[in-house]
C-alpha cells in the first residue's frame, strides 16, 4: 500500500469513526442544563445586649443547583464605639467549607449608633443542599447590634450527572 492510499484510508476511517462517536455519544452536559437564575439574599444577624457573637443562615441551596455568589455587601448598626472583631461568610464548595472574612469600614455615627459598611465583587460557590452562613463577633458586649449581609449572584443548574459548573 502506498503512503497516499494509506492516508486516504486513514482519513475515511477517521471520518467514519467520528460520525459513529458523535451518534453514539451521550448528550453533552450543556444540553441538559436549564438556564441560570438570578439570586439575591439578605442574611440578618441580630445580637442582643450582653452577647458578643451571632450567627445566621441562608435558605438551603436547591438540590441540583449551585450558587455562584458574585457580590457581597454588609451593613452594621452597632452601639457607638463598638466594632466587629470578625465577620465571615461560610460557603461549602466541592464538599469543603471555608470562612471568607469581611472587613467593615466605619461610615458615621447617629443617635448613639455607629454604622459600618462593606461592598465588594466576589466569586464564591455554594454546593447544592448547602447553606450560606454568616458569623459575627463583636469587640464588646455593649448593646444590641445588627448586621445585614447581602449576597447576590446566580443559581446554575448541575447536569444530570451531578456535575456543577463554576461559571
Amino acid at each position: 500500500m502506498t503512503v497516499e492510499k494509506w492516508y486516504r484510508k486513514f482519513a475515511i476511517t477517521a471520518i467514519a469513526m467520528g460520525v459513529i462517536t458523535l451518534l453514539s455519544s451521550p448528550a453533552r452536559a450543556d444540553d441538559d442544563r436549564r438556564p441560570a437564575a438570578p439570586y439575591q439574599q439578605e442574611i440578618h444577624v441580630g445580637i442582643p445586649a450582653g452577647a458578643g457573637e451571632g450567627f445566621a443562615f441562608s435558605p438551603q441551596i436547591p438540590s441540583g443547583m449551585r450558587l455562584i455568589i458574585e457580590h457581597i455587601s454588609a451593613f452594621a448598626s452597632l452601639p457607638q464605639g463598638q466594632r466587629t472583631s470578625e465577620i465571615y461568610v461560610t460557603t461549602t464548595a466541592a464538599g469543603s467549607s471555608i470562612h471568607h472574612d469581611i472587613f467593615l469600614t466605619y461610615q458615621a455615627t447617629a443617635s448613639g449608633y455607629d454604622t459600618l459598611a462593606f461592598t465588594d465583587p466576589a466569586k464564591l460557590y455554594a454546593d447544592p443542599g448547602s447553606s450560606v452562613s454568616v458569623g459575627v463577633f463583636l469587640n464588646s458586649l455593649a448593646g444590641p447590634s445588627d448586621v445585614w449581609v447581602k449576597i447576590s449572584g446566580k443559581l446554575v443548574p448541575c447536569d444530570s450527572h451531578g456535575n456543577c459548573p463554576v461559571d
